[in-house]
């Protein structure tokens, strides 16, 4: 026992200032992470308390339209947390370290139809055209989960703020991804706390979708796992160009 004890030694080495800032705004974005979190979770929760206690004590009064009026409220306020809730359990998967997916080359052509395909759906539903530009040989070293995620929040918000019977592009140059919208766009002002990562920048889209503000939290916190930094060119009323620059 003395042995082992003897030959064994315990080498404790201080961290570089580069591993202490990169974990200090780490730290920085997870913190603004969960207070934007609990945020947006307490509102639709305390809205969704307050309309079901509503409902109970005065269901015996209320008219069939004013019912029908509390119960759509309801539903809407528990999608919000639904979407809510698969946006955190996405960004905690990329956030889990993965043997089966690192950094590997990834075509990024393929990797927009996928998103695509995923908001096939959601796009029928406002008649919106999907087109993709990306030479299809064109590649980056990332981790595909990552990459999903962060151009699923992209598509996502594109649609939602884009007019029935659009379209959004996705194109590249050199080693940038735009992907273009023709929706509503936006101010300088919204712009400024659209680039502002502690900003939970929210609104309602062409449909009167809502949204959470989380989405684009979530974008800031990953790119830097990917090597991209992220910049929005907009006009009110002519659209959105988002970039996508790969270092």
């Amino acid at each position: 026992m003395s042995k082992l004890a003897v030959s064994y030694q315990k080498i404790i080495t201080s961290p570089s200032e580069d591993e202490v800032y990169s974990l200090k705004k780490s730290n920085e974005a997870k913190g603004r992470f969960i207070s934007i979190l609990s945020h947006n979770v307490k509102a639709p929760l305390n809205y969704f308390h307050h309309v079901a206690s509503f409902l109970e004590k005065n269901w015996d009064s209320l008219s069939d339209s004013e019912k029908k009026e509390s119960i759509s409220a309801l539903s809407e306020s528990s999608e919000a947390m639904i979407n809510l809730v698969q946006q955190v359990l996405m960004w905690s998967k990329a956030r889990i370290p993965s043997e089966l997916d690192d950094n590997s080359e990834v075509s990024l052509s393929r990797t927009i139809d996928e998103v695509f395909e995923l908001f096939a759906g959601q796009a029928q539903l406002k008649e919106i055209t999907f087109v993709n530009e990306i030479d299809k040989e064109f590649e980056i070293e990332a981790d595909r989960r990552i990459l999903h995620l962060i151009l699923q929040n992209l598509v996502s918000n594109a649609i939602k703020f884009s007019y029935n019977k659009g379209e959004i592009t996705a194109r590249t140059k050199e080693n940038v991804l735009e992907i273009i919208d023709e929706g509503i766009g936006m101010n300088k002002e919204e712009l400024e706390k659209l680039n502002n990562p502690s900003i939970a920048f929210t609104r309602r889209g062409t449909n009167n979708e809502e949204g959470t503000g989380v989405g684009m939290t979530i974008v800031y916190d990953l790119l830097p796992s990917i090597g991209a930094s992220i910049e929005f060119e907009s006009e009110t009323n002519k659209g959105t160009i988002t970039r996508l620059i790969f270092n």
